[in-house]
């Protein structure tokens, strides 16, 4: 491991927040003078060098929201954690809630299937639909689908999906925005075990992470 001092406290007080802000930046070092700054994102290879200067791209890793019911939300709440990555619970059952707070996971509770201030996301976060009640499904994907997320996929058959679709368009989804959408999730086709679900949803999301950002940027954690 090959530590840097940092010449410039304030760089460190820029990287810091970029990174609770969720924010792209690049590290610029010259290696003849050891110079270091920062500045958000460009777009490009991951590390670029310039005569002396190396700069290295950063994004923010991935975040998970899911949204819905039932025991497969709280297995990928748990594989999640254990892979490093956040995790959010948007859910109408207050039992999830209780649970996942009680043990220092993030979950609030929906109170109507509504779309929801609750929902946040960047075009790093992974939008997951666990719901086995549809009923909830549709102005919720609505709002997911108008956000910048990278990943937005919903469980059920094939035949489910082509309900979901219908509905969507009904409420003034547009069919570009519905393509967004995959359905059914999962890398394991027609899995109804709610940890091979989690698992099978948490690897096409990270494999679609790393070919959609890691050819061309680093991640950081601080």
């Amino acid at each position: 491991m090959l530590f840097t001092p940092l010449p410039d406290a304030r760089v460190a007080a820029e990287l810091f927040q970029a990174v609770t802000e969720r924010q792209p930046f690049t590290i610029s070092m010259d290696r003849e003078t050891g110079a270091l700054t920062s500045a958000p994102a460009e777009q490009g290879q991951a590390v670029i060098r310039a005569g002396s200067w190396v700069h290295v791209n950063h994004v923010p890793p991935a975040k998970i929201v899911i949204l819905g019911h039932g025991a497969v939300v709280e297995n990928l709440a748990n594989l999640t954690a254990s892979y490093g990555l956040d995790c959010e619970i948007l859910t109408p059952d207050v039992d999830i809630v209780a649970r996942v707070t009680g043990q220092g996971g993030t979950a609030s509770l929906l109170k109507t299937p509504a779309a929801t201030d609750l929902y946040q996301a960047d075009p790093w976060t992974a939008c997951i639909f666990y719901f086995h009640d549809h009923d909830w499904e549709a102005e919720l994907m609505k709002q997911a689908l108008a956000s910048p997320a990278f990943y937005i996929g919903a469980m059920g058959s094939f035949k489910t999906h082509d309900t979901r679709k219908t509905l969507l368009s009904d409420i003034g989804v547009s069919d570009k925005d519905i393509k967004r959408m995959k359905a059914p999730i999962g890398i394991i086709p027609s899995t109804r075990d709610p940890a091979t679900l989690a698992l099978s949803t948490l690897t096409e999301i990270i494999e679609t992470y790393h070919s959609r950002f890691s050819r061309t940027h680093g991640t950081i954690a601080l």
